[in-house]
C-alpha cells in the first residue's frame, strides 16, 4: 500500500456508491493481473452501497450503545476511533495480506485515547473497542474474502455469508461468553490459568484501560516511570531502517526478508507464557513453504492455498467443538489421557525451569 496506491485508489474511486452495479471493468487478458482475481471477474462484485448501509447501521447502534450504557465515550471521541481505524486498516490490511498476519494495535489505541480522554478509563475500553477491535474485525473480514477468492466463491455470497456468519457469531459468542464464565469462574480470576483456560486477555484489557485512561499523565508522561512507552512507537518507525539500508546496498545479503513488525511483535508474544504453538507454526511453515514449494511447485500451486483455506475453517469449528465436548466450556471437562505431549502438571513446553 504505497502513497501513488492509494492516490490512484482515490482518484478512481465512484463517490456515486448507490449507482454501483459490480460489476468490474478490468482486461483479463492482463498478464499482470492475479490468476485468482482474473477467474473472480466473471462474478459481479458486492456494490459499494451493501457496505455503506452496512457502516450506517453499525454507526447507529453504535452511538445507541454508547449513550444508553454510560459509557462516559463523547460522540466525536466514537469518530476520531473510527477515523483512527481507517487509517491504520490500510497499512495493517496490507502488511496482513503480505506475512499472513494480523497485527494488534491496542497498547497503540489506548495511548490515543487516554491522552485525549483523561481519567476516564471506561471510556478508554470503548475507544479502544471501536478504534482497534474494528481494525481486526475487518481484517478478519479481508481474510474471508482471500479465502473466498481462492475457492473462486462469488463475492456477493462471500458477502452475504458474512453478514449472517456475524451476526450469528454475536449470538453464539455471547452464549459461550457466558457459559465459559460461569463454568470456569475461578480459573480465569486465578493469574495463572492454565493452558485451556485463562483470563489473560480481559484482564490486561481492564489493567491497560485504568493505566492508559485513568494514569496517563502519571505513568507515560515524560519523566515519569514508563516514559519511554510512548517513545517507543517513535523508535519503531526507524527500526527498519538499517534493513533497508543493508539491503539497498548489498542486496545479496537479502535483508529484504527481515520482516521487523514480525520480529517484534513475536518477541512480544513470547512472554506470554505456554509457545509450544511457534512450534507447530514453523513445522507447518517449512513443509509448506519450502519443502513443497520446492520440491512439489506444481502440487503447491494447486493444492497449498485450498488445503490453507480448508485447515483454516476446519480449525474454527474444531476448537468450537472441542470447548465444550472436552475442555468444560459447558461445564464438566474431560481431559485427553496423560502423555508425551499433554502432561496432567500443565508443562506443555517440558520447560526445564519448570521442574
Amino acid at each position: 500500500m504505497s502513497p501513488s496506491g492509494i492516490k490512484n485508489i482515490w482518484a478512481n474511486f465512484d463517490w456515486k456508491f448507490w449507482q454501483a452495479d459490480g460489476m468490474r471493468k478490468q482486461d483479463v487478458d492482463d498478464d499482470d493481473i492475479d490468476p485468482h482475481y482474473k477467474q473472480m471477474l466473471k462474478y459481479p462484485d458486492a456494490p459499494n452501497s451493501w457496505y455503506f448501509v452496512v457502516f450506517l447501521l453499525s454507526f447507529v447502534i453504535a452511538l445507541v450503545v454508547l449513550y444508553k450504557t454510560d459509557s462516559t465515550l463523547p460522540w466525536w471521541g466514537f469518530l476520531v476511533s473510527l477515523l483512527l481505524a481507517t487509517f491504520l486498516i490500510l497499512f495493517l490490511g496490507a502488511l496482513g495480506a503480505i506475512t499472513g498476519l494480523a497485527f494488534t494495535t491496542q497498547t497503540f489505541g489506548q495511548m490515543i485515547g487516554g491522552y485525549m480522554l483523561k481519567g476516564l478509563p471506561v471510556a478508554n475500553m470503548y475507544f479502544v473497542l471501536y478504534g482497534d477491535n474494528t481494525v481486526f474485525q475487518a481484517q478478519l473480514l479481508l481474510r474471508d474474502l482471500k479465502i473466498a477468492q481462492y475457492v473462486k466463491l462469488p463475492p456477493r455470497a462471500a458477502f452475504t455469508a458474512q453478514i449472517l456468519g456475524t451476526l450469528l457469531g454475536a449470538v453464539l459468542n455471547y452464549i459461550m461468553m457466558n457459559s465459559i464464565v460461569d463454568n470456569q469462574r475461578e480459573i480465569l480470576l486465578s493469574v495463572q490459568g492454565t493452558n485451556i483456560w485463562s483470563g489473560q486477555q480481559p484482564q490486561m484489557y481492564n489493567s491497560q484501560a485504568i493505566a492508559w485512561g485513568g494514569l496517563s499523565q502519571e505513568l507515560f508522561s515524560t519523566g515519569q516511570r514508563y516514559q519511554w512507552v510512548p517513545w517507543a512507537y517513535v523508535i519503531g518507525l526507524f527500526v527498519p531502517v538499517p534493513f533497508w539500508v543493508i539491503h539497498r546496498y548489498w542486496s545479496k545479503l537479502r535483508a529484504d526478508y527481515l520482516y521487523t513488525p514480525i520480529i517484534a511483535y513475536v518477541i512480544g508474544y513470547l512472554s506470554n507464557g505456554i509457545t509450544s504453538t511457534y512450534l507447530s507454526y514453523f513445522a507447518v511453515a517449512f513443509f509448506s513453504q519450502w519443502w513443497l514449494r520446492t520440491r512439489h511447485p506444481r502440487w503447491f500451486a494447486k493444492y497449498n492455498y485450498i488445503v490453507g483455506a480448508a485447515l483454516d475453517g476446519g480449525t474454527q469449528v474444531m476448537v468450537f467443538i472441542l470447548s465444550f465436548a472436552v475442555q468444560g466450556a459447558g461445564g464438566t471437562s474431560h481431559p485427553f489421557p496423560t502423555w508425551w505431549g499433554a502432561e496432567k502438571g500443565g508443562n506443555y513446553d517440558h520447560c526445564l525451569m519448570l521442574n
